[in-house]
């Protein structure tokens, strides 16, 4: 059925029963109520102790002189398990500071950053290495986390290698099937970065942060590009 609109304005002011039969027909197909029944039950959230906790945290860069620009100045903030945070504001508020100061890709000015009830904000290096496999970052800009030199095959699957969990044949086979999680083709594990569209490209950053099945994740804006894709839970 062709609609032009004058038929769709037609449908919608007094809907006949061609319209009415063909509109309960697109309804029945956008929603799949057994897909939900097949999804576990959310994680109870608000009970014990917060899974993070940041505490007056602060981010201050040096300016010329002795001034400073104050992107993040004393943020406190629980979240539980089973929680989604979002942060909303306008551009160079310092959200993605803040998420970056969270897992000290920026090192935080003061203030602590409990994780589990460890501070993050004054671990050492080696030992705040032992927590990266659990604290986790989708890029804003895919591209630029990509290493163009880099074959899809081996940019998901280096985490896998990084933190032990797999090798060889088993890790080939859960980076293929990542890739096809975020409905993209296991074939393309032998394609560049520069081969796919920005889309392609998130979706493959999602793919490598669900190998490492973190229990913190900071995602930098939700792309509309990227979806639908329904994760394996």
């Amino acid at each position: 059925m062709k609609f032009t609109k004058s038929r769709v304005r037609k449908l919608v002011q007094e809907p006949d029963r061609e319209g009415r039969a063909h509109l309960e027909k697109m309804s029945t197909q956008e929603t799949n109520l057994d897909s939900f029944e097949q999804m576990p039950p959310p994680i109870e959230s608000g009970h014990g102790d917060p899974l993070i906790a940041i505490r007056d945290l602060k981010v201050h860069f040096a300016i010329a002189g002795n001034g400073s620009v104050k992107a993040v100045d004393g943020v406190t903030i629980d979240v539980y398990a089973g929680e989604t945070l979002g942060l909303v504001g306008e551009s160079g508020c310092g959200k993605s500071t803040l998420g970056r100061a969270i897992l000290r890709l920026v090192e935080p000015t003061s203030g602590q950053v409990l994780y589990r009830n460890r501070d993050l904000a004054h671990l050492s290096s080696r030992e705040l290495r032992k927590h990266r496999r659990h604290l986790q970052i989708i890029f804003q800009d895919p591209y630029a986390s990509l290493n163009p030199r880099m074959t899809v095959g081996q940019i998901v699957g280096e985490p896998l290698e990084t933190f032990r969990i797999a090798r060889g044949r088993e890790a080939d086979e859960r980076v293929q099937e990542l890739l096809e999680t975020v409905g993209l083709s296991k074939r393309f594990t032998k394609r560049y970065p520069h081969e796919f569209s920005g889309g392609q490209r998130q979706r493959i950053g999602i793919a490598r942060w669900q190998l490492t099945r973190s229990s913190l994740s900071r995602m930098s804006r939700s792309r509309p590009s990227t979806f639908p894709f329904r994760p394996r839970l």
